[in-house]
């Protein structure tokens, strides 16, 4: 009878203690080569990463808190802990947010997989931190998983600067941050990595420094409320579907130093309506991976210098005039082409309805040695006017205030048309007015509303600058 006894409380002893054993705090140690960097899961699902030193990288599903993953819900990485390691949440489906100090400087691959389906949340307590980690993949970034950034408690949302301390924005680092509606790049910034922005559908404005010099696959795809974006001269590349899906875009500008633009990289721009370029020769020479590559494939109006190009001079010594070069620009009437091209892209003047007639300065024997691609029927239709490319030096240009209107003279004996173009504060164009210039004089009358400078400058009847430019502020 007493053995019995004994026994009935031994096992009502072991029920008893059942709970507190599943219900205690596992802990361990997570450093790397000996980092004094520790790991608690405590009952509430909070995965607690404290001490000072790197993380030790993992192989796929095997941290040592996976085999408590259901359990953890909140990863909270203290200020010390240097490094994220590889693989070290795959397997953490329950996973609904993160928080990561300014002491974190990299994060191993893979670190937030798809496994992490339920997070919604980083929270980061320095902008420039963590835009600077070294992220070892794409699913490095917890925001490729989060939609959701808070720094300092506060939701990123409305207009965002980023600090000139900052030297990339990452892949994924604001992506699906629909909030944001603002965004200006610190001077610091190279790179703009693949998703950086994507989808980021409240985003309206957007300053890109010139010391970015690459744009990230589809970095502002999917932001459809962006309406302009100006690409400075700096950048070289533009990768595959930057803006693709940015279907409230009307105007883009592209730098001169842009060399290759990728696939899709303005599909689905369907408003796109004006680009802006300040030089020919450059433009001929960038290298669209494919038709929809270029924003003309999408838009109809080509401005060079803030002048819509109806007439269009192919600067002396271009020797190609790439692919897709010209597409689409309905407004094309005339180009004078010079005998230095030797070779016409496949599409270079597709779709160019409007154009009546060429000018080209060599003879027609050179004409027909030139390597001319495939669907550029509206070049070759047209009337070729052989020896009829005339380049111009621009001479200097005077101009002489009266009351509300300037005197521009030039010593040419070419006509023309003079033109004012006045800008607001921000450098963004407000208007363009133009008159005839003959017999060396013009006067115009701009439209200064708003304005704090005008660019005055005359080219000629078919877009060859006659003058140098004169601004004048006010």
């Amino acid at each position: 009878m007493k053995k019995r006894i004994l026994i009935v409380l031994a096992a009502l002893t072991i029920l008893l203690c059942v709970p507190l054993i599943a219900n205690a705090a596992t802990s361990g140690t997570c450093g790397a080569n000996g980092a004094n960097v520790t790991w608690t899961l405590d009952d509430a699902g909070t995965l607690t990463i404290s001490g000072e030193g790197d993380m030790a990288n993992f192989e796929y599903y095997s941290s040592p808190w996976y085999d408590d993953r259901a359990s953890i819900t909140k990863a909270v990485i203290n200020q010390g802990v240097t490094s994220i390691g590889s693989c070290a949440f795959s397997g953490c489906n329950g996973l609904i947010s993160v928080a990561i100090p300014d002491s974190v400087t990299s994060i191993g691959s893979f670190a937030f997989d798809r496994d992490c389906y339920q997070l919604d949340s980083v929270y980061i307590s320095d902008l420039a931190a963590y835009l600077n980690i070294d992220f070892g993949d794409s699913a490095a970034n917890p925001m490729q998983q989060a939609s959701e950034l808070y720094l300092n408690g506060k939701r990123v949302e409305g207009t965002v600067k980023i600090p000139d301390t900052a030297t990339k924005i990452p892949d994924y680092a604001f992506y699906g941050c629909d909030s944001l509606t603002s965004v200006t790049i610190g001077n610091g910034v190279t790179r703009i990595g693949d998703m950086a922005f994507g989808g980021c559908s409240g985003l309206i404005t957007l300053t890109i420094p010139d010391s970015v010099t690459s744009i990230g696959y589809s970095a502002f795809g999917g932001c459809n409320n962006l309406t302009s974006v100006t690409i400075p001269d700096s950048v070289t590349i533009i990768d595959g579907f930057a803006f693709g899906g940015c279907d409230g875009l009307t105007s883009v500008t592209i730098g001169n130093g842009v060399t290759k633009i990728g696939y899709d990289a303005f599909s689905d721009c369907n408003n796109l309506k004006d680009v802006h370029i300040t030089d020919i020769a450059k433009w001929c020479e960038i290298d669209f991976i494919e038709f929809e590559s270029n924003p003309l494939c999408f838009a109809t109006n080509l401005y060079i210098n803030d002048v819509l190009t109806t007439n269009l001079i192919i600067p002396n010594g271009v020797t190609s005039i790439c692919a897709g070069a010209f597409g689409f620009c309905d407004a094309l009437t005339s180009i004078a082409i010079p005998d230095s091209v030797t070779n016409i892209g496949t599409f270079a003047f597709y779709n160019c309805n409007n154009l009546t007639d060429v000018y080209y300065s060599g003879t027609e024997q050179e004409w027909n040695l030139i390597e001319i691609g495939s669907y550029n029927e509206n070049l070759t239709n047209a009337t070729i006017h052989y020896g009829r490319y005339d380049p111009i030096t621009p001479v200097a240009l005077t101009v002489v205030p009266s009351g509300d209107s300037y005197t521009l003279t030039a010593d040419t004996d070419y006509d023309g048309v003079a033109y004012a173009a006045t800008y607001d504060g921000e450098g963004s164009l407000i208007n363009v007015t133009s008159e005839p210039f003959t017999n060396g004089t013009a006067t115009v009358t701009p439209s200064i509303a708003g304005a704090t400078k005008i660019k005055f400058f005359i080219w000629t009847n078919t877009l060859q600058p006659l003058t140098n430019t004169v601004t004048k502020n006010l």
